[in-house]
């Protein structure tokens, strides 16, 4: 195999779409799908800073948080582990601050609230956001109607990869990059049929991958382009070659003829 025993390195960003800067692909807090606390990980920095004072004790744990974070900038998975030593750092200092001699109990009381809302409000936020997020019952109802049309590799957002693979369908790309054969060949490729206006140029791409569906959503279209009829949207819309077969206020499925 061409990639056999190394992943192949990617030459595009893995910023999803809406993102706006690389710390929501960190921090939940942000905006991110899923991520770290702000305030859990300004907690847990003070877990560390009062369990330095015997590093040697809790040596094993420093190391393993050390790797997890570098291992973060190459891996979003990483975080969920990194998570876990948060949690128990964050702990950590709530116990610090409450054992600690005070001279004002209301100061330490307060002090120790404030820290307990902070990581409860970052919860709800998340929480709230994650609720609303994507799939949107419309969407999933279009996969679920999706999952009755014949087989077929279907083209979208690589981010769209999981949910058409949910609907039975094969995909030219989804977010599972690692040992994903041909990868960058593929991210190009998809990059040229978004972006052409040319039905010779998008149809070596359609019979290069064997295309026979390609999904559309009003999130993809507002990300993607500017204007209505840029890019593929054109050819879908004046080609004869295409046909939509779903359509709603969210959702667009067409079927290659």
């Amino acid at each position: 195999a061409k990639y056999a025993g190394n992943p192949e390195k990617l030459a595009f960003s893995l910023m999803e779409l809406g993102m706006q800067s690389k710390l929501q692909t960190y921090f939940s807090d942000l905006g991110g799908k899923f991520g770290l606390s702000v305030f859990g990980v300004i907690l847990a920095m003070l877990g560390i800073v009062h369990g330095w004072k015997k590093k040697y004790e809790n040596l094993a744990v420093f190391f393993c948080l050390f790797i997890l974070v570098i291992l973060m900038f190459l891996t979003n998975y990483a975080i969920f582990f990194i998570n876990f030593f948060v949690a128990i750092l964050a702990a950590y200092a709530l116990m610090s601050v409450a054992s600690k001699g005070w001279e004002s109990s209301t100061l330490k009381n307060f002090t120790i609230l404030v820290m307990v809302c902070g990581l409860i409000f970052s919860s709800v936020s998340f929480m709230d956001r994650h609720i609303a997020a994507d799939p949107t019952p419309e969407v999933m109802q279009a996969l679920e109607i999706f999952k009755d049309n014949d087989q077929g590799v279907t083209f979208s957002h690589y981010t769209r990869g999981y949910w058409l693979e949910y609907a039975g369908k094969k995909t030219v790309m989804d977010e599972n990059f690692a040992f994903a054969p041909d990868v960058n060949e593929r991210w190009r490729d998809s990059q040229t049929l978004f972006n052409t206006r040319q039905y010779e140029e998008a149809m070596g791409v359609i019979d290069k991958y064997n295309i026979r569906y390609i999904w559309l959503d009003s999130d993809l279209r507002s990300h993607l382009w500017s204007q209505k009829e840029e890019g593929l949207q054109f050819l879908l819309e004046y080609s004869k070659n295409f046909k939509k077969v779903y359509s709603t206020n969210q959702v667009e499925i067409w079927e290659v003829l």
